[in-house]
């Protein structure tokens, strides 16, 4: 018979760190601003975020409950910008230089836009002269 011994590393990839993959309800209820921890349990019911028990304690996986809270502004996203993948991670890393770029590049196409009748040129001027 086969000696069936693992190392925990190929089994539980980032082991060392498997502490900061979990939050524990009463952060959560920090983060979504409630009072009570039945709150937390309903919205996370609600979110579809699995509470894991362990012992007296309860705790969700991080990276379930970001995409829970985030989700009504991934939805925004992808019906809004076709880099969505790309500027969400931008907002979740806090990555300020991507979020001005796509920015910089919104106000670039606004400032093509070239007016093809006297009444849009004058509306256009009468809106610059406010």
């Amino acid at each position: 018979m086969e000696d069936l011994t693992f190392d925990n590393q190929d089994y539980i990839p980032m082991l060392d760190n498997w502490q900061y993959a979990i939050v524990d309800l009463h952060e959560i209820k920090l983060v979504l601003h409630y009072q009570d921890l039945r709150s937390v349990l309903k919205w996370c019911r609600e979110n579809e975020v699995y509470v894991l028990s362990q012992g007296n304690a309860q705790v969700v996986n991080l990276i379930e409950f970001i995409l829970a809270f985030y989700k009504p502004y991934l939805d925004h996203l992808k019906r809004t910008k076709e880099n969505w993948k790309t500027l969400f991670w931008d907002y979740v890393c806090a990555n300020l230089s991507g979020i001005l770029a796509e920015k910089r590049e919104q106000r670039g196409i606004a400032n093509q836009y070239k007016p093809k009748t006297n009444v849009e040129t004058a509306f256009l001027k009468k809106m610059k002269d406010l």
